[in-house]
């Protein structure tokens, strides 16, 4: 440490952060009454409703077929394989992971290392 009258050796910061809380968007009247959005606030309430309908249309597709794969991975007494390349690949990976942490043994197996004898 040093004492009163001598200059410390000590590293001094380059970078200076300083957080600030960002001020509250003044409510803005739009023709309608209702206050507006910033540009900001309008692309994620845009990006929410887009993905809130398209995870409402899978409810559609869910048939027969939704019911045979539950019925036969319920039925499994070893491990359920999860495959696909690209990016249906890396949500196999994340399929496989939900299904061993909720309790049904599952891996994910890339389609090519299958092809190679990995299987």
């Amino acid at each position: 440490m040093a004492r009163s009258g001598e200059t410390a050796n000590r590293v001094k910061p380059t970078t200076r952060v300083i957080l600030r809380t960002p001020r509250p968007a003044r409510n803005r009247v739009t023709a309608s009454g209702a206050p507006g959005l910033s540009p900001r606030c309008r692309i994620a309430r845009d990006v929410l409703e887009r993905e809130a309908r398209a995870v409402s249309a899978l409810a559609d597709r869910l048939d027969h077929r939704f019911d045979q794969a539950v019925a036969v991975m319920l039925k499994s007494t070893g491990r359920v394989i999860v495959t696909g390349i690209g990016k249906s690949g890396l949500i196999g990976q994340k399929i496989a992971a939900t299904l061993s942490s909720t309790g049904t043994p599952a891996f994910f197996l890339h389609p090519v290392e299958a092809g190679h004898g990995d299987l």
